[in-house]
């Protein structure tokens, strides 16, 4: 019908503006590595052992860490669930936040794409890593699809101490300080764009 706008066309549009990283718009960060971070985004995936070399011989940041970071981000996503469940298992029974199992699943793809970013945000040292717009357009969205949010924040806080207990011991105080810090800002976004009706 013409002129009709639905729910669907919504998430669509919505879905289109969400984006999490913003390090590729800063102009304080040098072309070649915002050329890096944008196709990795882009294609939704860690970074590559070249792409971590460039990135790392730039920044300063401990290239071997983060590549042994990487290597730990899905047994991290992984161990998060196991913690979040053991510890609230009434989030995935019936009437719970995460139930049925594709809200979990997403749930636990975003915690994989938030940790994923992060890792860029070592790469390049810059902890400040959200694009505010595209954060409030996540925020709109989750709103839309009945995204359970604080599970989804639980589950964050808990894996940002995971991951800190998984880096810290391996890799230079700066960069587990930033893997710390940007974890610690998506947090902050996600709460503070945060809408409780659509």
């Amino acid at each position: 019908m013409a002129g009709s706008y639905t729910a669907a066309d919504q998430i669509q549009q919505l879905a289109q503006r969400c984006r999490v990283l913003g390090l590729p718009q800063r102009q304080d960060i040098c072309p070649e590595a915002r050329d890096v971070l944008l196709q990795a985004d882009r294609d939704k995936r860690l970074l590559l052992e070249g792409e971590i070399s460039v990135l790392c011989r730039t920044s300063g940041a401990d290239p071997d860490a983060l590549s042994e970071l990487q290597e730990h981000v899905q047994q991290l996503v992984d161990a998060t669930k196991t913690h979040l469940i053991n510890e609230h298992p009434e989030l995935v029974q019936p009437g719970g936040a995460l139930h049925p199992e594709h809200r979990s699943e997403a749930c636990w793809r975003d915690c994989f794409h938030f940790l994923r970013v992060s890792c860029y945000a070592v790469a390049v040292r810059q902890p400040l890593l959200c694009d505010d717009d595209g954060m409030a357009n996540l925020g709109r969205l989750y709103a839309l699809m009945g995204v359970p949010v604080d599970a989804l924040l639980m589950a964050l806080r808990e894996m940002r101490h995971l991951a800190a207990l998984t880096y810290e011991p391996i890799a230079p105080e700066q960069d587990s300080g930033t893997l710390d810090a940007a974890l610690g800002e998506l947090i902050s976004n996600i709460e503070h764009h945060r809408v409780t009706s659509c």
